[in-house]
């Protein structure tokens, strides 16, 4: 069965190709075409719906590609986020067909993580997951994965309360819905421990992983990427049990392994070199720490792009690594590129954009180059106050820092104004 027109696949490929949007547009199509692959298999009762549905989802993949006039219109113009919207307007026209719109804002969500577009992201992975409940009701295996991805999403964003949440009930669902693979339960069961990891539960989170490699074993050679991703979390666990050996031994061999590979996993190689990088600092082998960061730096930028959060959450562990080594041009240069493509990304008028600045602000205070540090930190203030509100911890704990720049430049009476204001406020949010 032809998916796409012959026609319309030239034209779009020809104008696609080519552009920033590539990697999204393809993202899409395997997890649309994938999704399929499996879905098929399903009872010969609902082929049927399933065939009318896997059209209107071809149908919204080559409209998505498309520009009011395909015969004129330069598709190279296009940006992912425009992408993105074009295809959230068709899916919204969708409201009679729940099963198909569903899937449609769940991939636009993962595509929108993808890009470190956290709040689209969420806004779309909550639209497919309410459509799903109101469809299905709070049960089966679609609104476990719906759960799934939410709780993928809150984990990179370092929710962890709220990532325990949906994993644990995407878990519950898909055991009580009989209709989830051994794989689908284990990949739940990795996610899981790695949020209850960051969460304080390191007990629940050892027990998960371990079951999930128990599972994977079953299914897959100890080569395997999908089997190493699972013995990546297992290690990230034991790291934080201080079981360092045996957390250092899987990483090395997860390191060995990949890099065997013709085309490598640069996603869990950039993971894997960064923990590992991680243990190393903290044991005060600043040198072969270093390495791995840039390792995994590269990974990341090829993989997420520069501007991607993972890729600049390595760019500043990095610089840690430098600043402990006494490479302290090399941070500085490190700490300013973060907060430049950070603003550059996001906007001026966004918490991470005041982050970047406050982590170079504190470079600047912890040199004694307390002018510098008294202007960035000052920035870093006002773009918290700006999108997270005065009273916020993080907007607190910059106007700390910037009272103490001030103390270090004898301005002192606007600096016992900031302290007493900053500690103010952390005396409200405990009491």
């Amino acid at each position: 069965m032809k998916r796409f027109g012959w026609l319309n696949q030239k034209r779009i490929i020809k104008g696609v190709l080519n552009t920033p949007v590539t990697i999204v547009l393809l993202a899409l199509i395997v997890g649309f075409m994938g999704y399929y692959i499996g879905y098929i298999k399903h009872q010969w009762d609902h082929a049927r719906s399933e065939s009318r549905n896997e059209k209107r989802i071809n149908n919204f993949m080559i409209h998505m590609f498309q520009t009011e006039d395909s015969q004129d219109a330069d598709s190279s113009d296009l940006t992912a986020k425009e992408v993105l919207e074009k295809g959230i307007s068709d899916a919204e026209t969708l409201s009679d067909e729940p099963v198909v719109q569903s899937r449609m804002f769940l991939s636009i969500g993962k595509a929108y993580s993808g890009l470190g577009m956290f709040e689209k992201a969420e806004q779309t992975m909550n639209a497919a997951l309410n459509i799903r409940r109101k469809f299905y009701g709070d049960k089966g295996l679609e609104v476990a994965l719906a759960y799934k991805a939410l709780g993928d999403l809150n984990q990179t964003e370092m929710q962890w309360d709220q990532s325990v949440f949906d994993l644990r009930k995407s878990l519950k669902l898909m055991l009580k819905s009989g209709q989830a693979s051994q794989i689908q339960i284990a990949g739940v069961m990795t996610n899981l421990a790695a949020s209850m990891r960051d969460y304080g539960k390191i007990d629940s989170a050892e027990y998960y992983v371990r079951k999930a490699i128990q599972i994977d074993k079953k299914v897959y050679n100890a080569s395997n990427p999908e089997y190493l991703k699972t013995e990546e979390i297992l290690a990230y666990v034991l790291r934080k049990k201080g079981e360092h050996q045996e957390a250092g031994e899987i990483y090395r061999r997860i390191l060995q392994q990949v890099q065997k590979e013709k085309n490598p996993d640069l996603d869990l190689l950039s993971r894997t070199a960064d923990d590992l990088a991680y243990m190393e600092k903290i044991d005060d082998d600043y040198n072969d720490a270093i390495a791995h960061y840039r390792q995994a730096l590269a990974a990341a930028t090829k993989f997420y792009g520069q501007q991607h959060p993972t890729t600049l959450m390595i760019m500043s562990n990095l610089a840690s690594a430098l600043y402990a080594n006494k490479q302290y041009g090399e941070t500085e240069n490190m700490l300013r590129q973060v907060a430049v493509v950070t603003e550059k990304h996001y906007g001026e008028n966004h918490w991470r954009t005041a982050t970047g600045w406050e982590m170079l602000g504190k470079f600047y205070l912890f040199r004694a180059e307390d002018s510098k540090a008294e202007m960035v930190l000052r920035k870093s203030v006002r773009i918290y106050e700006n999108t997270l509100g005065h009273t916020h911890p993080w907007t607190a704990v910059a106007e700390g820092l910037w009272a103490a720049s001030l103390f270090q430049l004898n301005r002192t009476e606007m600096a016992e104004s900031l302290y007493k204001d900053s500690y103010g406020n952390f005396y409200n949010l405990i009491y």
